[in-house]
């Protein structure tokens, strides 16, 4: 993507104050052009915590019929078990290798029963079929893509689950200032074909969450906002990064495509509201403008190839 300073299109727009993360909707980053209208608080979130009791180190419990309180005998302690408040799903603890097989489940919910994971390589096909109902054909990131990412930076890529089946994706990288620089950007380029094989760096400054996509039956369960919400804190909590981004697209600039990109998304209606509901909906929650890039998906007809670069403050 052209730098603000050099992009004859670029446009900056003042940084927006500090927002609540947490309030998110299924339609962040859709393709759609209509978002859902539940945009309400987050439901509290109830995590399990099961403790189990176990003798001091060293002693055991006496026996029945007047047997003493302690016992000199020495025993193995007892080590404290988890136990899960449901079988949905393959979890694993935050100490298991990334190249496992199990999950690393991150939150779950009880009221709403999402459990949001970070993805297993047998997720992929899973992922993509997500995908294909969330994006338009062009757009969705296929399974073997989304293989890639996982096996380069799994801690990126997560799923949500309902009932044992996925319901909801997300992604993202960690990227170098100097990769938003580079002219004439374009999201091949910025993620190696969707692959982030040649894009992802370890210890990039800058963390990009790419898509997030939301199947159709779990839509208005509010899976999207729940992801991007834990993409953020996510990046947020790393070492080294400065910046959390993504570019979205103009999804209804197809019906204003006589108007100029630049004046297109900051076009607002009669009430005030901007035309886009999908901009609309960025910059109702915290995200703030960038720049525009063009051709940034030529394939994507919608949006007419742009991509709109926003940021997390």
């Amino acid at each position: 993507m052209m730098s603000p300073e050099t992009s004859t299109i670029a446009t900056r727009w003042p940084r927006a104050p500090r927002w609540d993360s947490t309030f998110f909707t299924d339609s962040f980053w859709s393709p759609g052009v209509t978002p859902t209208t539940n945009v309400m608080g987050p439901q509290p979130e109830v995590r399990s915590s099961h403790v189990a009791i176990r003798a001091a180190p060293g002693t055991r419990r006496g026996t029945r019929g007047g047997g003493a309180g302690r016992s000199s005998q020495p025993v193995e302690p007892t080590p404290a078990t988890r136990h899960p408040p449901k079988p949905l799903l393959r979890t694993g603890g935050l100490a298991n290798d990334f190249r496992s097989r199990d999950r690393i489940s991150l939150s779950y919910d009880r009221v709403t029963g999402i459990r949001i994971c970070n993805a297993s390589p047998d997720d992929a096909a899973g992922m993509a079929a997500v995908e294909a109902q969330a994006w338009p054909p062009a757009l969705a990131a296929t399974a073997e893509q989304i293989a890639d990412r996982i096996e380069v930076f799994r801690e990126g890529q997560w799923v949500a689950e309902a009932d044992g089946a996925i319901v909801g994706v997300v992604f993202a990288q960690r990227i170098s200032p100097a990769a938003l620089d580079e002219p004439g950007l374009t999201y091949d380029a910025l993620t190696d074909g969707g692959t982030f094989r040649a894009t992802h760096t370890p210890h990039g400054g800058i963390y990009q969450i790419v898509g997030v996509g939301v199947s159709a039956a779990a839509r208005g369960r509010r899976v999207g906002r729940r992801l991007v919400d834990r993409q953020i804190a996510y990046g947020r909590a790393l070492p080294g990064v400065t910046r959390i981004v993504g570019f979205t697209r103009p999804a209804a600039y197809h019906l204003h495509a006589d108007a100029p990109i630049e004046d297109y998304v900051t076009l607002r209606d009669d009430s005030g509201r901007q035309v886009d509901p999908v901009l609309a909906f960025h910059l109702g929650f915290g995200a703030r403008f960038v720049s525009i890039q063009a051709e940034y998906r030529p394939e994507d007809a919608e949006a007419g190839g742009y991509g709109v670069l926003i940021e997390y403050p």
